[in-house]
This record gives C-alpha cells, structure tokens and sequence, in this order.
C-alpha cells in the first residue's frame, strides 16, 4: 500500500504534468504555423484544438511517455537507494534528468518507427518545450517521490 503513496500517485501526477505540457505545447507551436501563413485562430479554437490533440496523442505519445517514465523513475530509484543518498536536492536533479532523458529518447525513436515527428514542421524551439515538459515532470516526481529510508519532508 505504501509503494502507491510514494511511487504510483507521484509518477501518475508527473506523466500527467509531462503528457499535458508536451500536448500543449506541441499543439500551440503547430497552431502558430498556421498564424504564420495567416491563418485566423482564436483562442476558444486554440483551446478545442489542445484538447482534441491531448485526447489523440494519449494512446502513443502518452504511453510511451508513462511507460519511459517507469523504466527510468525505477532504474533511478534503484540507483538511488543503492547508493544510500538522502539529499532532497540530489534526488530532485536526478529525477529531472531522468524526465529529459525519457523524453528525448521518445523523440529519437519515434522518427523511425511511427515515421512521424512531434516536432518534424515546427523546429527546435518545439524540442526543447518537449525536454522542458520532461524536465517538469522529472521534477515533480522527485519533488513528491519519498523513498522508504528518507525521513518525510515537513
């Protein structure tokens, strides 16, 4: 019961901060390609647009955020108690590292399997909002993740 206070409820809230970010974000910067070559959108379709992206990116790009997440979150906290560290900084650092590093591998990979690209017409800048979204969740993970040798933070 425990291991759903202190690894399940933190990694849902950081996939679902990650997922949510990374959609919008995506979303956004596609929706400026099309302001760009003068299309008009407002921000009430602005908003329908981000929702329906959200819904239809959760079956690919959400799982394979949330099964990234618990492959890394997992080898982090493994190395993490291995190495008997109580430092609130350090696992904070490391998880956000993690999240950049899901994240990225997620972007790499999806090119050559899905022959797709969250972020093929809209640049780097689009990039690094991804690494940013992961980054976030990284952080908040590490941030409410509590590991059963550290004392709980007040």
């Amino acid at each position: 019961m425990r291991w759903i206070v202190f690894f399940f409820l933190p990694f849902l809230l950081a996939w679902a901060t990650t997922f949510s970010l990374a959609s919008i974000f995506q979303t956004q910067f596609s929706i400026n390609d099309l302001v760009i070559v003068g299309i008009d959108v407002s921000l009430q379709d602005r908003i329908s647009l981000s929702i329906q992206d959200w819904g239809g990116l959760a079956p690919t790009y959400g799982v394979m955020i949330g099964m990234g997440y618990l492959i890394v979150f997992s080898i982090v906290c493994l190395v993490y108690v291995k190495l008997k560290v109580c430092q609130r900084r350090l696992q904070v650092l490391l998880f956000s590292i993690a999240g950049i590093i899901t994240i990225s591998a997620i972007l790499v990979t999806l090119q050559p399997f899905l022959d797709a690209s969250l972020t093929a017409n809209v640049g780097e800048l689009s990039f690094y909002t991804q690494l940013l979204a992961g980054l976030c969740g990284g952080a908040l993970f590490g941030t409410r993740h509590r590991l059963q040798h550290q004392p709980p933070v007040n």
